[in-house]
């Protein structure tokens, strides 16, 4: 606590980075909602926490395999071609792998961290247990601790079962399926569990990526358009839209399309309360 105070002092935005860091994967979750919030944290402190989309460090290899053969028993070469153990990406929750099935095609392992439930559930109580020792000293503290418990049992709620998430992503695609230039991958339903998701390799720049992204040889407006009518189509037309579309879960494809991957936090919204947001839309333009 004394050395986060003293890179308190210099950097306001580190200090929460590494609290946040070391504090355990709940609160990592927790930076990456704030990241995409830069109008309540600010331009530089999102800039810094934008550092938890995909960049912690991975479970070892021997766990990884253990999950594995947990899940796939002596199925693993008949379902795998090749399998690279090192990581693509590094998350809070989970970490996706690159692989090629015996069929030749590229695809996305997404696998739980081990023990994830049980660190998420400890994280969970240890806020909200903190929101009860503050209650006698202050009315706000107590609601924003309480409410940082339940936006994690949310998160958990849904982000610990994959076979939920791969839901999601089936139903997305079949909203999104005449949406022209945005893609949703396929999802390998039998090569899937609650622990591991298998769906289709996306070859792209991450729009975290941000030169990558202006130096592609796309019309950037385009791709703006592409991305807002997208997502209008899913609020206003569907009412089930992706709810954490943060730059590390979209992809700037070979195409030009737009990819967007991590389908475990979804919104819905009824159809009156989308006629209601249309019609204030509307109004304002």
């Amino acid at each position: 606590f004394l050395l986060l105070a003293l890179i308190y002092l210099f950097s306001k935005g580190r200090a929460i980075f590494l609290f946040l860091r070391f504090a355990g994967p709940s609160f990592i979750k927790l930076g990456q909602i704030l990241s995409v919030r830069s109008d309540i944290v600010g331009a530089e402190i999102s800039d810094i926490l934008s550092g938890f989309y995909d960049k912690l460090p991975p479970s070892c290899p021997k766990k990884v395999r253990k999950i594995l053969r947990d899940e796939f028993g002596d199925n693993f070469n008949k379902i795998f071609k090749e399998f690279n153990f090192t990581p693509v990406a590094s998350a809070s929750i989970a970490q996706v792998h690159k692989a090629i099935l015996q069929t030749g095609e590229e695809v996305a392992v997404k696998i739980l961290r081990p023990k994830i439930d049980k660190i998420m559930r400890r994280d969970i109580d240890s806020v909200y247990l903190l929101s009860k020792l503050v209650t006698p000293f202050s009315k706000f503290a107590k609601k924003f601790f309480f409410d940082i418990s339940s936006l994690l049992s949310g998160v958990a709620k849904y982000e610990l079962d994959l076979l939920h998430e791969a839901a999601n992503a089936s139903k997305l695609r079949e909203d999104l399926k005449d949406v022209k230039g945005f893609y949703v991958p396929n999802i390998f339903w039998q090569f899937s569990s609650q622990k591991i998701l298998v769906l289709e390799w996306l070859d792209g720049i991450p729009f975290s990526d941000i030169e990558a992204v202006k130096d592609a040889a796309f019309d950037r407006n385009e791709i703006a358009k592409n991305l807002v009518i997208s997502y209008f189509n899913q609020v206003y037309v569907h009412g089930f839209f992706h709810a954490d579309m943060h730059p590390g879960n979209l992809f700037l494809l070979k195409n030009g399309d737009i990819g967007v991957v991590d389908f475990g936090i979804m919104g819905k919204i009824d159809k009156k309360t989308r006629l209601a947001i249309a019609e204030i839309l509307i109004g304002f333009l």
